[in-house]
């Protein structure tokens, strides 16, 4: 059985069982907001690669500022 124990000041208080669920959970949240973080900017840099120079002159940016960034791996 799981139980779980709200306490005054907002604590959550679980049992054993309960809590390694809840962990889980949470890690697999994180993962998936990080998988999320990466595939947008995979897909930005991607965007930003098709820009030509006029584009790139407008928001300021060089064609090396562009190479530098979309050389990046996804996960920096």
């Amino acid at each position: 059985m799981k139980t779980l124990n709200l306490t005054y000041d907002g604590a959550i208080a679980l049992d054993a069982s309960s809590s390694q669920s809840v962990l889980s959970h949470l890690r697999m949240g994180q993962w998936l907001k990080t998988l999320k973080l990466w595939r947008e900017r995979s897909r930005q840099r991607r965007m930003l690669s098709r820009l030509d120079a006029d584009q790139l002159d407008d928001i300021g940016l060089s064609p090396e500022d562009v190479q530098r960034e979309v050389s990046k791996p996804f996960w920096a």
